[in-house]
């Protein structure tokens, strides 16, 4: 089904037969009841049985399922999902899913310097072109919380910008100054500053829109702390050895 399709309450209301000279008062008596009925039960009763999800093959199109074969879905999607990749979040948070789940193992140690934390966010499934899985699009909500916050009668918290985001505990922006001191010669000349570093990816952002082609970007930060002990140098060595040998006949010696 098409994103968006409605139902025209004129379009229902001029299948009635309308009786001689009362067409002004039928007709707002018909919109009325119309309306009423679309809007207080015929979508309440949609909501009860239904979920929907986009699906991306044929943008903006949505495909429909029935309550209980959603909730399975999103049970099964969701605890895989959490079980690989994410880290649980208190249950009973006033951001939680609609969605009942079982109760997910809490995180036994947290770091009592973290300021910021990633509480639920709404996310939807969207269904791939395969028609055999399922995306996941979140869009995180970073609130500045203390470690009580999971408590169902605290008071709602407001999210965080997407700039304040860049410039919080362990963020881009402390990044960037961490690399400024650390490796100058990287660093420079090309971001001279912080401030610089967000005009260089704001630029790049205006610069791809206006070229019509990505929309959505990812950056990625690694920590390469301590990098050197995690090389398998043995393997390394035994791999440098064999491109010696390979190119030896191709090297001359100097005399």
């Amino acid at each position: 089904m098409q994103f968006g399709a409605g139902i025209s309450v004129d379009l229902i209301c001029s299948k009635f037969k309308v009786p001689e000279g009362k067409e002004s008062t039928w007709t707002v008596y018909a919109h009325g009841l119309v309306y009423g009925l679309l809007c207080g039960l015929v979508v309440f009763l949609l909501r009860q049985q239904f979920r929907w999800c986009e699906y991306k093959s044929t943008v903006p199109t949505v495909v429909y399922y029935t309550r209980a074969d959603w909730t399975q879905i999103v049970r099964r999607y969701v605890h895989v999902l959490t079980a690989d990749t994410l880290i649980p979040v208190a249950l009973g948070h006033s951001h939680a899913s609609h969605v009942p789940l079982e109760p997910l193992p809490l995180m036994d140690n947290m770091d009592s310097s973290l300021s910021n934390i990633v509480h639920p966010s709404t996310a939807r499934l969207v269904h791939k072109s395969d028609k055999h899985g399922f995306r996941m699009v979140v869009n995180a909500n970073a609130c500045r919380a203390s470690l009580s916050s999971s408590n169902r009668n605290s008071p709602p918290m407001s999210p965080i910008s997407v700039n304040n985001r860049l410039r919080t505990c362990n963020g881009l922006e402390e990044f960037l100054s961490r690399l400024r001191l650390e490796l100058p010669s990287v660093y420079r000349p090309s971001l001279m500053s912080v401030s610089s570093a967000f005009d260089t990816l704001n630029a790049f952002r205006e610069d791809a829109l206006a070229a019509g082609g990505c929309t959505r970007f990812r950056l990625a930060k690694i920590d390469l702390l301590d990098c050197f002990h995690r090389v398998d140098h043995v393997q390394l060595l035994a791999l440098f050895k064999q491109v010696c040998s390979q190119v030896s006949s191709y090297l001359c010696s100097i005399i």
